[in-house]
């Protein structure tokens, strides 16, 4: 009698649900806000180096919110920032990994089992090297005309990632 009971509600459980289910549960599975345990929308604006990994870590806000970047490569320029002194970035050690396990040195294929396939692919020279850009954006249209817009950018080289930057928009454009 108990376990007949206990199947029922189990189903009914798992009936309910998804009816439940939070707003960021409704998001794409590539959506994710954490890097190198940073958040994207939280996080202070700061420019770090690790010296065990050589790796940057960069964090800007735009003064209105509206723009808002998290990124990690080897390189700033990467991603199309300046590579300032050394001295200009906090020392610090961070992981290369982001909130949904994609960390760099993983493989583009690795990419697409855990986040699908990208929104768009692109083969670019970057620092003087070709360069696999796989591009995921997420569209957020409210009322009033705002727009919300979530992009996640993973460069590669030789099928490794090698760079990774989350951005978050919004406005009206």
């Amino acid at each position: 009698m108990r376990l007949r009971r206990a199947k029922l509600l189990l189903l009914a459980g798992a009936l309910v649900a998804p009816f439940l289910a939070s707003a960021s549960a409704m998001l794409p599975r590539y959506v994710d806000t954490k890097l190198a345990d940073s958040y994207l929308l939280r996080s202070p604006y700061f420019k770090a180096y690790d010296s065990r990994t050589g790796y940057y870590l960069w964090v800007e806000h735009e003064f209105d919110g509206a723009s808002n970047t998290i990124f990690i490569a080897p390189d700033p320029g990467l991603f199309h920032r300046p590579k300032y002194q050394r001295e200009d970035y906090r020392r610090m050690s961070f992981p290369l990994v982001t909130g949904r396990g994609i960390r760099v040195g993983d493989s583009v294929k690795r990419l697409y089992r855990a986040l699908g396939r990208p929104s768009t692919t692109q083969h670019l020279k970057i620092l003087g090297e070709k360069r696999r850009v796989d591009i995921y954006k997420h569209y957020n249209n409210k009322s009033g005309g705002q727009r919300r817009e979530y992009e996640a950018v993973y460069v590669s080289r030789k099928g490794r990632i090698q760079g990774i930057r989350f951005s978050y928009y919004r406005g009206t454009w």
